[in-house]
This record gives structure tokens, C-alpha cells and sequence, in this order.
């Protein structure tokens, strides 16, 4: 489990998430994609590796409609 910090924008774009803190604070809320949240003291992080499944399954990409 790798724990990204999703209000760092540099931290998510290194570990080869192209999405913005904003677009993910929204997903978190709307709970789209629940497996990929984890929540500690009060701070809202991405599970990388959860992330890469989910993208590697559902074929997600940045900008794509």
C-alpha cells in the first residue's frame, strides 16, 4: 500500500496520478471509487496501488469523456 497525499498536487503527479487534488476531493465525497480512499487523522490520502488497479481494470485516463 503506498499512501499518496491527495492535497499534494507534486506528490500525486510522482506517483503517476494525473488527476488534480479538486477532481478527487469530488470523487471522495460523491463516493465514486471508495477502494482507492483511506482517511487518517482527518487527511485525505490515495492508495497508489489501488489506483493503478482500478485504472489497469476500468481503463481510466485524465481528460478522457
Amino acid at each position: 500500500m503506498k499512501l499518496v497525499s491527495v492535497s499534494n498536487e507534486k506528490e500525486l503527479k510522482a506517483a503517476g496520478i494525473p488527476f488534480k487534488p479538486s477532481t478527487l476531493y469530488a470523487w471522495k465525497w460523491a463516493g465514486k471509487y471508495k477502494q482507492i480512499f483511506r482517511k487518517i487523522g482527518g487527511k485525505l490520502f490515495i492508495d497508489a496501488d489501488e489506483f493503478e488497479k482500478l485504472v489497469n481494470n476500468s481503463k481510466i485516463t485524465a481528460g478522457g469523456r
